[in-house]
């Protein structure tokens, strides 16, 4: 009868089956048995039925009280989130003659986690003292497990080390194991690994397992990822053989890592081939962020496509992959086939079509899947998903609706949708949008000096330059430096490093320089923030001078330093020095070469006329040169008169942006710098043909207040006639002194010829 009704208990999936299964205990009087009852309030509690298992047990705990039963309900009330009420169950057990046992204690803590009770947990901590189990291996680790929960590290670690022969004794590891993860839960991997190099037992128990994949997790989490493979290194040198679960954690970590750990993992691909795990989806769906995250797409398209299921984590964190690498059409192809396989997006999912519509510029589709995910899909809008449709919007200038947009949203604009704005009204020249953002950034972020520099940009693009001037005032960084010390604030390392950049920006390089200077404490980001600095101010050796003590330091530079440091190079034309930096990166510092790299150092070949290496190297490097580089390639073509270099520069550039008029003017300066007026004015023409209109020039001098600015083809300056009468007496003086102008330099593709002077008005 007894297996009769256990069977019964295993295979009920409902609350009839729950019914007919107490009443059959009742008709043959099992319902007294401990046993039985304990599993019946088991099976109520797994099904989400705690309350007809607390009333069972109500009728059942006074006429016959058993501690197993009541640790068996206390439990089932933590499992269905009802933790007040276990804690009432825990409380009524003096109350019918019995005390708590060992087990009692941890399903008592784990309801105060819960409720994150500290006092109730202190108390049941003093009842386990009278109770003379403080030394039980189940007590102690709840107890490390409730402190660690409230944050209370410290104490935890007092019931840890008061444990008796908690150093020795291997019985103990699951004490360990909660002392371990506590540390790792609060952040401090590095005690972790202490303990765990300490803590004993054999290396290969499931158990020790558990924890080195912890330890792994905890600094793959705290944003650490070099320490974390270290961890997954010495884990296998102690002959620890990770599972799939210690395998996600250091993918993650090579995620962050990008591709400074891309070969590490290929190599944890392979293991996973190797151990039968390649069909795990949360492996597969790591390997693609992996991939992704170390630049090769083309990996993680490759362990995608190979799935043989998918989830909708899978089918998210591709289309994010492609939205990320700038492949918008490819993502939102994604997301249509998502859409046939029937698998339902999430909210996650939306935030990176969204972003795809906005790299491609598809408006009218970006508007159409921020409408579908709330009324098609029932998905909410989140502040992410407003962030990206005024981003798409933004850029594609319809700067109205993203105005719009963030006035009804439902949410606080952050720093990222005043940013998005900010950075529109810089690309289509509203400065009355780009003051309104700044407004907001300001309160938001007062310490980010680039903000105020790109409003200082739309001002000038917008002609106002009194505006310009002003909207980067040295005074307003000053003020804030001065409230940074009043604060106290002045030796933390991140101020410090937005005060250099925010005086570089300003123009004030000595203040710049002063800051770095006297610094107690400097990261990776100060050397490269002074570095870049000084190579933006034209002041190469400088730089290259700092670079010099950041390497005596013993500072490991990263991808941004050497961004600076052959811009450095550059800027002395320090061609073999340069090309040293370029390849030490690599094989000193073990640093990948990014696209910006390439371009830094294809624009000092160039410079310094070695032509020929700087296409071999366009031709040679793992990206799609972009226009920056084929800009560089057209100056050096330009200052060296390479016409035909000039021509293969410009039919790229036209297909990569077809409204620059610049590049269709320097090509025709190169042509009539070296005689071929024919091809120049061909260059003209085809400028003409595509319907591209070239900006006028423009020059512009402050004197005293006044900004004066003088624009080819107006002549409203209120001095017009005293200005030419000035300028063609200067041009007799020329003339005079048998002085030639250098024809080089004259604005060949100017519709209005050199000779022609025109100006503007003041302001």
């Amino acid at each position: 009868m007894r297996e009769r009704l256990g069977f019964l208990l295993k295979h009920c999936s409902n609350l009839k089956h729950v019914e007919t299964a107490h009443g059959f205990m009742v008709r043959t009087a099992l319902h007294h048995d401990k046993l039985l009852l304990s599993q019946f309030i088991e099976t109520c509690s797994s099904l989400g039925f705690s309350a007809y298992a607390h009333s069972v047990f109500s009728v059942n705990s006074q006429s016959h009280p058993h501690i197993y039963v009541f640790n068996t309900m206390i439990k089932g009330m933590t499992l269905c989130n009802s933790a007040f009420e276990a804690l009432l169950v825990y409380k009524s057990i003096g109350r019918v003659g019995l005390r708590p046992d060992c087990y009692s204690f941890p399903f008592a803590l784990k309801a105060v986690v819960d409720l994150r009770a500290m006092s109730l947990g202190t108390q049941i901590h003093s009842q386990a003292i009278c109770a003379g189990l403080e030394s039980n291996v189940h007590v102690v680790s709840a107890l490390i497990q409730m402190y660690s929960s409230c944050a209370r590290i410290s104490d935890a670690r007092k019931v840890f080390d008061e444990m008796p022969l908690a150093s020795v004794c291997s019985d103990n590891v699951v004490v360990w194991m909660a002392m371990i993860a506590g540390y790792v839960k609060l952040g401090d991997p590095d005690t972790a690994m202490d303990l765990l190099s300490r803590m004993p037992g054999t290396q290969t128990d499931g158990a020790v397992l558990i924890t080195w994949t912890s330890v792994i997790a905890g600094y793959a989490q705290m944003d650490r990822p070099d320490e974390a493979i270290a961890v997954f290194l010495k884990m296998q040198l102690e002959n620890v053989v990770p599972d799939e679960i210690a395998m996600l954690a250091v993918l993650s970590a090579c995620a962050q890592l990008g591709a400074f750990h891309i070969r590490l993992g290929e190599c944890i691909h392979g293991y996973v081939k190797k151990r039968g795990f390649d069909q795990m989806v949360t492996l597969k769906n790591a390997l693609i962020e992996m991939y992704s995250n170390s630049g090769n797409i083309s990996n993680a398209l490759h362990v995608f496509e190979n799935m043989t299921r998918r989830t909708v984590i899978s089918w998210t964190t591709i289309i994010s992959a492609l939205a990320f690498h700038g492949l918008g059409t490819q993502a939102l192809d994604v997301f249509s086939r998502m859409e046939m396989a029937q698998v339902k997006p999430n909210d996650i999912t939306f935030i990176a079509v969204l972003s795809a519509c906005a790299h491609v510029g598809l408006v009218d589709l970006g508007r159409y899947y921020f409408h579908a995910m709330k009324y098609r899909y029932g998905i909410q809008h989140e502040i992410q998903h407003y962030g990206c449709m005024i981003d798409l919007l933004g850029q594609a200038g319809y700067l109205a609706e993203a105005l719009k947009l963030v006035s009804e949203m439902p949410f606080q604009p952050n720093a990222a949708i005043w940013g998005s704005l900010l950075a529109a009204s810089n690309i289509h020249g509203d400065a009355e949008l780009g003051e309104l953002a700044l407004l907001h950034l300001v309160q938001l972020e007062p310490w980010n000096s680039g903000n105020y520099a790109l409003l200082s940009n739309i001002y000038a693009s917008a002609g106002r330059w009194d505006k310009s001037l002003g909207a980067f005032h040295i005074r307003l960084g000053e003020c804030i430096h001065g409230y940074v010390k009043k604060r106290g604030f002045d030796q933390m390392v991140t101020l410090k490093n937005a005060l250099i950049e925010m005086y570089s920006n300003s123009g004030n390089i000595s203040n710049a320089l002063h800051v770095f200077e006297n610094m107690t404490r400097r990261t990776v980001i100060s050397w490269t923030t002074i570095i870049s600095a000084l190579a933006f101010h034209g002041l190469g050796t400088q730089a290259l001078d700092v670079f010099s003590r950041m390497e005596m330091a013993q500072v490991k530079p990263n991808d941004i330093t050497f961004i600076a440091v052959l811009s450095a190079c550059a800027h002395v034309g320090l061609v073999d020095l340069g090309r040293y930096y370029f390849h030490a990166m690599k094989y000193r510092y073990g640093i990948q070469h990014e696209i910006q790299h390439y371009g830094c150092m294809i624009d000092l070949l160039g410079q310094a006329g070695y032509l020929a290496e700087a296409l071999k190297l366009v031709s040679e490097m793992p990206f799609q040169p972009n226009a920056a580089i084929w800009g560089s390639l057209l100056a050096a073509s330009n200052i060296h008169g390479d016409a035909e270099l000039g021509e293969l520069a410009l039919l790229h550039l036209v297909q990569l942006e077809p409204w620059n008029s610049g590049n269709y003017a320097l090509l025709s300066n190169i042509y009539a710098s070296a005689g071929r007026w024919d091809k120049s004015v061909m260059a003209r023409k085809l400028m003409r043909d595509k319907g591209v209109r070239k900006m006028p020039g423009w020059s512009f001098i402050q004197v005293s207040t006044r900004t004066h600015e003088f624009i080819a083809g107006d002549t409203s300056h209120p001095q017009f006639d005293r200005i030419h009468g000035t300028l063609f007496t200067l041009n007799e003086q020329m003339k005079t002194a048998h002085y030639d102008p250098i024809n080089e330099f004259d604005n060949h593709d100017s519709d209005i010829g050199p000779a022609s002077i025109s100006y503007c008005s003041s302001f």
